[in-house]
């Protein structure tokens, strides 16, 4: 949980965490299964890459 919300202060994206909860029903990180958190916790890791790589929609600003 700790890495998860790291990852969110770090580049703003509490956003992406919020819609993880509602999309499985709960309010909390606390109320994930280890299964539910290892996937979040994945694309988090997908986010932060694909912000590194540069991998921005076409009509969007460029990743910083």
């Amino acid at each position: 949980m700790h890495e998860i919300m790291h990852i969110a202060n770090a580049y703003n994206w509490q956003i992406a965490v919020r819609h993880f909860l509602v999309t499985k029903g709960v309010r909390y990180l606390s109320d994930l299964t280890d299964p539910q958190l290892d996937d979040l916790l994945s694309r988090m890791h997908g986010y932060v890459d694909a912000a590194e790589t540069g991998a921005s929609l076409p009509d969007c600003l460029p990743a910083c």
